[in-house]
């Protein structure tokens, strides 16, 4: 079977994992790194060879890999990682204003505003984390 476990041992699944098996390892790693860590790009580079049928099948047989793959996946999602950083930043910028609105709602136009800011964080959070989900 494989002849090199490095990309195997960086998932922590097994030669014989199934792709179900490796989408949740990687679920599960990625979620806990940081973002553009060596670790998250060994993750990742690990990742785009073990979840492509073909690219695992030639890791398998060969033991090598090429990092073609992982360079450009990695970019679209260094791209989504911005996305998401900006996100939240618009959100705790958003939960800031919402906390200093509710201790000042005494006027009606306060009250409106402590609302909307209120609901609008939230869009944002909930964007942020669909981003979060996708692949």
């Amino acid at each position: 079977m494989a002849k090199n476990r490095i990309l195997y041992d960086r998932l922590g699944v097994d030669v014989d994992a199934s792709s179900s098996q490796i989408n949740e390892a990687y679920d599960r790693l990625i979620f806990d790194c940081e973002p553009l860590s060596a670790e998250y790009n060994e993750i990742e580079e690990a990742y785009a060879v073990l979840s492509n049928l073909e690219a695992r099948a030639k890791y398998d047989i060969t033991g090598k890999f090429s990092n073609k793959k992982g360079r450009k996946n990695g970019s679209a999602l260094k791209s989504v990682d911005k996305i998401r950083k900006i996100l939240n930043t618009v959100f705790m910028i958003g939960a800031v204003v919402t906390i200093v609105l509710y201790f000042m709602k005494s006027e009606e136009r306060l009250n409106t505003a402590f609302f909307t800011v209120g609901i609008s964080s939230l869009v944002i959070k909930i964007v942020e984390f669909i981003l979060r989900l996708l692949p």
